[in-house]
């Protein structure tokens, strides 16, 4: 072991005889050279979606495992993008994960994120040009001081850094937050919010969007449809998590 590795697993040692991190869920302490904010037991619980999936969206749905189903939803009224795909259910775990992210802008359960994203494997999307962090509003943006999306984004394309690009899309204006809103306020709220910058040529390209969670789909249909509209030749999205609709 090199001189510069003993030192760096010295200094993890240090910081965890001092600062012991502890897990976001049980608070298990968690010591040790890589730690996550996720101890074992709690990761183990947290069950990744599997198929038989919506080929379209990713909703669980019955029925066998080929990719040839499409849900009611789906069925009814065709989303633009070509295909969704979410790791976890958005149980009450995960929404302690996202909603500590986001509002308690505690970037240390990026660890948590990380570890349950190295557990399992999605399905594998078109090769992408570019990979779009869906954006926020330049106000949220200075409020929060991250965009959560595009930290998911790196934590998911960790060895494609390239390809993230963060200024391909803009919100235009500010909306209220579309938990609070009934499906069809949703898409009336984000209507035409979306829109290009110019900074980067997009026809022809395949585009993947991510974003934290999958509720009904209208922020990333709106931001397909912006994609399409400039010119993209595909769009695909991928998130952290879906909330699974009765």
């Amino acid at each position: 072991m090199t001189g510069g590795i003993l030192l760096k697993h010295a200094a993890h040692g240090v910081i965890d005889l001092f600062f012991p991190d502890s897990c976001i869920f049980c608070q298990k302490r968690i010591i040790g050279y890589g730690r996550a904010r996720l101890c074992d037991g709690c990761a183990a619980t947290m069950i990744p979606l599997s198929p038989p999936l919506c080929r379209c969206c990713g909703m669980p749905v019955g029925g066998g495992v080929d990719y040839k189903v499409l849900c009611g939803s789906c069925l009814k009224d065709s989303p633009p993008y070509t295909r969704a795909r979410s790791f976890y259910p958005y149980d009450d775990k995960m929404q302690r994960l996202v909603t500590a992210l986001k509002f308690g802008k505690d970037q240390t359960v990026a660890s948590a994120i990380e570890k349950l994203l190295s557990r399992c494997r999605i399905e594998v999307l078109a090769p992408s040009t570019f990979v779009v962090p869906v954006p926020l509003h330049k106000t949220k943006l200075r409020q929060r001081g991250f965009n959560q999306a595009a930290l998911i984004a790196r934590l998911i394309f960790c060895r494609q850094q390239p390809l993230i690009v963060q200024n391909l899309l803009e919100k235009k204006r500010e909306t209220v937050a579309q938990a609070s809103l009934r499906a069809d306020e949703r898409k009336k709220s984000l209507k035409n919010v979306f829109s290009l910058t110019g900074k980067h040529q997009i026809a022809g390209k395949n585009i993947c969007l991510v974003d934290d969670v999958f509720t009904t789909g209208t922020t990333v249909a709106e931001c397909s449809r912006t994609l399409l509209a400039g010119g993209a030749a595909s769009v695909s999205v991928v998130t952290l998590a879906r909330v699974l609709l009765r």
